[in-house]
């Protein structure tokens, strides 16, 4: 998750894996958390990037990329694999 995605409780929803709710957690599900940490405002927000920096789960400005290289890569997609992605947009929209 980038900083970005850490300035609204909201856009967390969609992040079950992160392991913020649920069982053995403070909060029953993404909801519960959504609201909690609503009321808690830009503090509670701290402390939820906090935790995730501390977990590895959350990138920031303050961390480096030196030495790290990428490489952009165009590939060719197959029939089957647009039907797939395009079933699955249409999927998220509706949601």
């Amino acid at each position: 998750v980038s900083a970005t995605g850490a300035s609204d409780p909201k856009h967390f929803q969609n992040m079950s894996r992160l392991g913020l709710w649920g069982p053995g957690t403070s909060f029953r599900d993404s909801t519960m958390f959504i609201q909690e940490i609503n009321k808690g405002g830009v503090g509670a927000m701290e402390l939820v990037a906090m935790h995730m920096k501390a977990n590895g789960q959350y990138l920031s400005r303050s961390l480096s990329f030196k030495g790290a290289n990428f490489e952009v890569v165009q590939v060719q997609l197959d029939t089957a694999f647009s039907d797939m992605y395009d079933k699955a947009v249409e999927l998220w929209v509706d949601v």
